[in-house]
């Protein structure tokens, strides 16, 4: 299940969900993390950091390397953004359910008023 308006990007060779001011500030976590005087990209904290699954949610992040706070902080952050927003969107589901299902027990309740 797809998060709403959100869009699939690639972090370590894996699908990510997120929006893109979250991208941006992966980018900028990457450009803040590098080192172009020992030639290290920040992108190397993200490999083997984090699990997703299908739908590009994050599954887990692994603390089994040493890496800035900062990103750990963004992948937890991330992957608890991810969930709010599927809640979020179930919910909105949800209530528009209800209110189909109120605007026909309504006319329901009309017809057997008439009887």
């Amino acid at each position: 299940m797809g998060l709403v308006d959100q869009m699939h990007k690639v972090i370590d060779y894996k699908k990510v969900e997120m929006s893109d001011d979250e991208y941006n500030y992966y980018k900028h976590l990457v450009k803040t993390f590098s080192d172009k005087d020992k030639n290290i990209s920040g992108s190397i904290y993200f490999k083997d950091l984090f699990d997703t699954d299908k739908d590009g949610l994050i599954t887990l992040v692994k603390t089994e390397k040493v890496v800035p706070w900062a990103i750990l902080f963004f992948m937890q952050q991330l992957m608890l953004s991810q969930r709010i927003r599927l809640i979020d969107g179930l919910l909105d589901r949800a209530l528009k359910i209800e209110s189909k299902i109120n605007v026909k027990m309504e006319k329901l309740d009309d017809k057997i008023s008439k009887m």
